[in-house]
């Protein structure tokens, strides 16, 4: 296991930020890059650089909340994607509350899905439940 290096994240978000940066999580980059196109404008998602963040938590969901808090302190809110055997009701909920995006990794779906075949759609949807 490595040592953690928020202090290094925490020194590359600020400068980022300091560089012009917006930071934004994925899906606040989608929801207003579908604005920008509707309006038939590139809107506000092309105003300058941007930085976007998507959190894939695939060992320790608690590492989740530290790498959270350094993003809070400078007004950031991204995007965390949990794995089945990570998904922590408590961290889910702390993320949440903090107004971050939060989602689950589809891993489980589509491994079923290649071993049963399955190819449209609706044979997918059919083995949601059991995933």
């Amino acid at each position: 296991m490595s040592a953690a290096r928020w202090g290094e994240y925490r020194s590359m978000l600020e400068g980022a930020l300091a560089q012009g940066y917006r930071a934004l999580g994925v899906e606040q980059w989608l929801l207003e890059s579908a604005a920008g196109e509707s309006a038939g404008a590139e809107g506000r998602v092309a105003d300058g650089p941007l930085l976007v963040l998507r959190h894939d938590v695939d060992q320790h969901p608690r590492s989740a909340l530290a790498m959270a808090a350094v993003e809070r302190e400078l007004g950031i809110r991204s995007a965390w994607y949990f794995r089945w055997r990570t998904a922590d009701a408590r961290t889910v909920a702390s993320l949440r509350e903090d107004g971050c995006s939060v989602g689950l990794h589809y891993e489980t779906l589509s491994r079923l899905a290649l071993e049963r075949g399955a190819r449209s759609a609706a044979e997918v949807a059919e083995l949601v439940p059991e995933a």
